[in-house]
């Protein structure tokens, strides 16, 4: 399966991606890899799970009922980074085609919805509005923390539609790292997604 292939190949880059420095040198450039490191590690933890899917899909007057448990998978349109962040996305596997899994709790009250977001093991807070089909939102996931730094990441737009066979889409998320410049910014296509 192509996303386990993805998982691993980013797993095996551990090494190669540390560059060698003197005993007791910490630059931010070393402590920013780990971070990554650690970040990927903890997405891809869960590539090789599966969950049961359930077929489901209804809707309520105008709006859209997206309430419910989703699990499945996204694949990686782009991914590029900038200044620190340079690299990041070829060193941690996130390359355009890498499928990777996702699960998603809603509930909705009306236009609002909220719940949760996992991608792989990196869980979120997701908020989003119903606009007639389509549910659009933004998510904090839960940042990662390695040595003596911070990788936060953020799904900063969430676009989807539901049909019959599960939501159809894309999400956008960004890394940061307090401190430092620049960002890495991936862009993502959902491949299947169902209750």
């Amino acid at each position: 399966m192509h996303s386990a292939e993805g998982c691993a190949d980013a797993r095996q880059l551990k090494a190669p991606i540390l560059p060698r420095a003197r005993p007791g040198l910490v630059t931010i450039h070393n402590i920013t890899r780990l971070a990554l490191i650690t970040f990927v590690v903890a997405i891809c933890g869960g590539c090789s799970s599966s969950d049961p899917l359930s077929p489901g899909a209804a809707s309520t007057g105008t709006l859209t009922d997206f309430q419910g448990q989703y699990s499945g998978t996204y694949r990686v349109n782009d991914c590029v980074g900038d200044g620190t962040f340079v690299g990041f996305c070829e060193g941690s596997g996130l390359t355009a085609g890498t499928a990777l899994p996702i699960s998603l709790s809603l509930t909705q009250n009306q236009s609002a919805v909220s719940g949760s977001v996992t991608l792989g093991q990196v869980a979120g807070t997701f908020l989003g509005t119903v606009s007639g089909g389509t549910l659009s939102g933004t998510a904090v996931m839960t940042d990662i923390p390695a040595q003596d730094i911070t990788l936060s990441s953020n799904i900063t737009t969430w676009k989807t539609t539901l049909s019959a066979s599960g939501l159809s889409g894309g999400f956008t998320v960004v890394f940061r790292v307090a401190g430092a410049t620049g960002t890495a910014t991936m862009t993502t296509s959902i491949v299947q997604l169902t209750r």
